[in-house]
Parts: structure tokens; C-alpha cells; sequence
């Protein structure tokens, strides 16, 4: 097992990364009920699915996105479907798992069991969470992390004017400019 500098174990695989806590949500399912199964269970995301198939995510960024743009919670959760939806076995290493997320540009990846079923989730958050440096980094160079065009704010931006930004940059932040 790795070790951080800390003493703390470090995950060897997504098995031991992941959140068993998996939430779906039926792919016409009101942006309401996505938003109340965040809510409820202290996530940030639910999979879309079309019958028994997995179809794809929506997320807690896609859902602000959403209301920085006005729409409804009436609005058909398929609507904001964020896809390709990566699947990863189990026993992938989260380094490998980490880079090829950012390869795709995708924020989430579902761990799959026998059949392509959903046994798990992790986020980007997940990985900063709980991998060292060294994991993280050494199969990534920056190139693979950075944002080329960060959001931008004014300084007397309003909040929402913030989150129009960020949404619309498809970004998790801004930089506030001076």
C-alpha cells in the first residue's frame, strides 16, 4: 500500500476511491427531483437512465449552469445530460483513472461492475481528496490540470453575474481580475 507523508493509506484502485452511493434518476425525471436527490443525500451528481441503461450525468455544476440561465425545475433532466459517461472496472488505478477523466474532459466517472453496472462513482474531487501528490502527479503534467482560458470576474461582479461566468466557461471557478 502507498503511504503519504502523513502516515495516511493511500487508495490503490477506484474500489477503494469510490462512493457506493450511486443515484439515478430517470432521464425525464423534472430537474426538481435530480436536485432533491442531491440535495437529500449530500451529493453532486445523479446518472440519467433510460429504462435500466445508463444514459448519462447531471451534476451539481450542470445544475447551476441551468439556473444562471433561468430554467425551470420543471425542465427534463435529460436536458442537461452531460455525456460521454466514462466507465471504469474497479481495479483501475486512480492515476490512470485521473488521467484519462481530464483526457475526456469529464468531471465524474462511473466504477462499473459485471455487465457495465454502476457500483460506484468518483469525482475530480474525489481524487484531490484522497491521492498524494505523487499520485496525482506522476502520470499528469500540467498541460493535463490547467484551465488555458479561466473564467474571468470584475470584482464588483455580482454573484449571479459569477455564476453565468463560470457556467458558461464550463469551469469549477473564476479569476478575479484587479
Amino acid at each position: 500500500a502507498l503511504v503519504s507523508l502523513t502516515g495516511a493509506v493511500l487508495p490503490a484502485s477506484l474500489q477503494e476511491l469510490m462512493t457506493t452511493d450511486v443515484a439515478t434518476v430517470p432521464v425525464d425525471a423534472p430537474l426538481s427531483a435530480a436536485l432533491d436527490l442531491m440535495t437529500a443525500r449530500v451529493i453532486r451528481s445523479v446518472l440519467l437512465r433510460e429504462g435500466d441503461a445508463l444514459v448519462g450525468i447531471v451534476t451539481a455544476h450542470d445544475l447551476i449552469a441551468a439556473a444562471a440561465r433561468g430554467a425551470s425545475l420543471e425542465t427534463p433532466a435529460g436536458t442537461l445530460i452531460s455525456q460521454p459517461l466514462l466507465r471504469l472496472p474497479p481495479q483501475t488505478t486512480p492515476a490512470l483513472a485521473y488521467g484519462r477523466m481530464r483526457r475526456m474532459g469529464v468531471r465524474h466517472l462511473v466504477v462499473a461492475g459485471r455487465a457495465r453496472t454502476p457500483i460506484g462513482i468518483v469525482s475530480e474531487t474525489d481524487f484531490f481528496l484522497h491521492l498524494s501528490a505523487d499520485q496525482l502527479l506522476g502520470t499528469l503534467c500540467v498541460a493535463d490540470v490547467m484551465d488555458p482560458e479561466p473564467a474571468r470576474l470584475e470584482p464588483d461582479s455580482t454573484l449571479l453575474d459569477g455564476l453565468a461566468v463560470v457556467a458558461g466557461a464550463n469551469s469549477g471557478c473564476a479569476v478575479v481580475t484587479l
